[in-house]
């Protein structure tokens, strides 16, 4: 922002909202730049004034606290020589550093000179601190400077006509340019576009290092005054620069360069874990592997990377990562799995699994992890929790038949598998029946159980057996309904769904959709709340029967419409889906459009289905 008004004349209610709207601003990414005045210290004067009349003032918006206020420099080369006679093949002519001090060429012309001074509408701000620094408890301006003088200024182009500019309105547009570089050097660097306020972190770089500002200790904005005139008893006014910070260049003018590369860079955090730990061996499953584990790589700080190598016991199985992992990206808080195992073995043995990386700085990283690999376990009898049958997501103790269904224990297999779309009855060594019936089994784990409920007529508590081949059974009883409605979910409460982008502008699916969730990438992968008049579609499990009917136990792909109604309540609001039905074996989808006035945030989402409420704590992200 090339503006300003003079802040003593502005309201504190007016300057508040402003403050309101840049802290706003900040919240989204954006960094404000405002120019601290071309008169001085007396900015409620005309720059062009012959002396100040109406006292002491430094220029609104540049005090805002949230905005980086721009002053000005003059160069200062004396005799010195500083130029070369032509200009470099990239159009250089400076030959380095030109000696600064502060602007101030008032005189007659106009007060025309580095505006600055402190805030009477904003107290110091915490990070305004360091050498220099007035111990006067207000925000003071400027924070930085550029040369702004005519008698170095800026040509360019208007209406076709090569003019001079100058003023602290040219130096803050050439300071803009600088934060546009340093923002595309934090997005090489893997971190999101969007710098918000950099005062905090411009102040730290002061305090910290000796290579980012020049500290300009020559010149001053003191100009004259009317004596007699509000703050004038001697005929001028003004500030002086000194080491240090000073109420004529701020902290100093910049080195672009050293600017950017000093800018903090965070660093990738990645955890590996692999389990268990340690590996028993078991019954050879369908790849044959009789010690099976899982690796995990988990990034905590924010900050995407890239995985390098992957080597065990200091063998690289570099070219097999994508195989194994499905990608080598590693986003910010995310992760990336691979499930492995071993045919043979010599056991007991332990083998030492090593992890390297690079950010997109550069900066690199290793880590390792020691797993044990021992015979075969003497495995528990598997136990099924109390409580612990229900449909896939839910809390609820009623399941359908053909939905999907959840089975939590311990010692449920003895192996990790997931099925290849085929809807087995026997997975891993395990065997599920529901009221004597075989389940199609979908995932099978020590703890967990995920399964295809069979058709059946039955309706009542029903008996559930579990068979692990290496342990043994357990069973347990659960209520067989003709319905068990649940949402399918993302994390535990939020909604799994989609936004459809006829636009071609979602993320995923070439551009068709997004997926639906808190704008950003808390989940780990990014997703996009919705808004009113968005079409999105929902998923879930158990919403009872359909016309026609879905047998389970076999590939589906159609629309089999609930025979009921189901209507849902959003953030209290009914609203009924415009299709409500099976589009795939045992899931149930829900196309809607968003209706206007559900709020904004994670709002309340729950459904009705044949007099059957789906569990609550479910929510929707809207915006």
């Amino acid at each position: 922002m090339s503006f300003g008004n003079c802040e003593t004349g502005e309201s504190l209610s007016y300057a508040q909202s402003e403050r309101a709207l840049a802290q706003k601003g900040n919240s989204e990414g954006i960094t404000w730049l405002a120019s601290s005045g071309d008169a001085g210290p007396a900015i409620c004067d005309t720059d062009t004034a012959s002396m100040a009349t109406h006292g002491l003032s430094a220029n609104f918006p540049a005090t805002v606290p949230e905005v980086t206020a721009v002053g000005g420099t003059m160069f200062n080369e004396g005799g010195g020589t500083f130029w070369s006679t032509s200009n470099s093949p990239t159009y250089e002519s400076a030959l380095g550093y030109i000696p600064e001090l502060g602007w101030n060429e008032s005189g007659p012309a106009g007060l025309w000179s580095s505006g600055g001074g402190p805030s009477v509408l904003f107290l110091k701000p915490s990070w305004q601190t360091g050498a220099g620094v007035p111990n006067d408890a207000l925000r003071d301006t400027p924070d930085v400077a550029l040369t702004a003088a005519s008698h170095d200024g800026y040509y360019g182009y208007l209406n076709g006509v090569l003019q001079l500019n100058w003023g602290t309105s040219a130096s803050t547009p050439v300071f803009a340019g600088i934060v546009t570089i340093l923002n595309q050097y934090v997005v090489a660097n893997g971190l999101p576009s969007g710098l918000s306020n950099i005062n905090p972190e411009l102040y730290k770089l002061a305090a910290t290092t000796t290579s980012v500002f020049h500290d300009i200790t020559a010149g001053n904005n003191i100009v004259a005054c009317q004596i007699g005139t509000p703050n004038c008893t001697t005929g001028s006014f003004g500030f002086t620069s000194g080491p240090g910070y000073d109420m004529v260049t701020g902290l100093g003018s910049v080195n672009a360069t050293n600017l950017v590369t000093s800018w903090p860079v965070p660093i990738s955090v990645v955890l590996p874990t692999i389990g268990p730990n340690p590996v028993y061996q078991t019954a050879p499953n369908a790849n044959g592997f009789s010690w099976v584990f899982a690796i995990k790589l988990s990034e905590s700080n924010g900050v995407p990377t890239t995985l390098t190598d992957f080597t065990i016991g200091g063998i690289s199985y570099a070219s097999q990562m994508t195989s194994f992992f499905g990608t080598t990206n590693i986003l910010a808080n995310g992760f990336i799995s691979a499930s492995l195992g071993y045919k043979t073995l010599t056991v007991p043995s332990t083998q030492v699994f090593g992890f390297n990386g690079i950010d997109a700085s550069g900066r690199q990283w290793s880590q390792q992890v020691s797993v044990s690999f021992l015979g075969p376990a003497v495995a528990p009898a598997p136990a099924i929790a109390p409580g612990g049958i229900g449909p896939l997501y839910s809390t609820s103790t009623t399941i359908q038949p053909g939905s999907w269904v959840s089975i939590y224990g311990s010692n449920l297999a003895g192996t990790t598998a997931v099925w290849g779309g085929d809807f087995p009855t026997s997975l891993g060594g395990v065997t599920v029946t529901i009221n004597g019936k075989p389940a199609y089994l979908w995932f099978v784990s020590p703890t967990q159980i995920n399964l295809q409920a069979p058709d059946d007529t039955s309706r009542g508590l029903v008996q559930v057996v579990i068979t692990n081949s290496s342990a043994g059974s357990a069973s347990a009883t659960v209520t067989l309904g003709s319905a068990g409605p649940s949402f399918s979910l993302l994390d535990g409460k939020h909604v799994a769904g989609i936004i459809l982008r006829p636009n071609g502008t979602g993320a995923f699916g070439g551009g068709t959709y997004d997926i639906l969730g808190p704008t950003g990438s808390s989940l780990g992968y990014r997703t996009v709340a919705a808004t009113s008049g968005d079409s999105i579609i929902l998923f879930g499990v158990g919403f009872g029967p359909t016309n026609p009917s879905v047998p389970a136990g076999k590939a589906f792909s159609g629309a089999a419409a609930t025979t009921g109604t189901v209507q849902f309540q959003i953030n209290s609001k009914s609203t009924v889906p415009a299709f409500a039905g099976l589009t795939s074996a045992g899931l149930y989808q829900f196309n809607l459009v968003v209706p206007a006035g559900l709020g904004t945030g994670d709002v309340s989402l729950n459904a009705n289905s044949g007099g059957l409420q789906t569990p609550s704590g479910v929510v929707i992200s809207l915006q």
